[in-house]
């Protein structure tokens, strides 16, 4: 990994603990709830690992069916 990421990636580690920046965010109203650069390589590698068929059994299983079919088209 190149050294530019590190310290991009140490940054921004270090501005999610910064006091004025969390005020700011406070103040804001904004919810932070930020993953590491490693927990979302590690997300990503396990969503590509997954075979398209898994992806359409997960998403047909998360909603109880599969997605809507297209409208019928009307004809004038």
């Amino acid at each position: 990994m190149s050294k530019r990421v590190l310290t991009l990636r140490k940054a921004f580690q270090e501005t999610l603990k910064d006091a004025a920046f969390l005020a700011e965010a406070e103040k804001a109203k904004l919810t932070l709830d930020p993953a590491t650069a490693e927990d979302l390589e590690r997300m990503m590698a396990e969503a590509f690992a997954l075979e398209p068929r898994s992806w359409r059994s997960s998403r047909t299983s998360s909603t109880g069916s599969r997605a809507a079919p297209a409208p019928a088209r009307c004809r004038a």
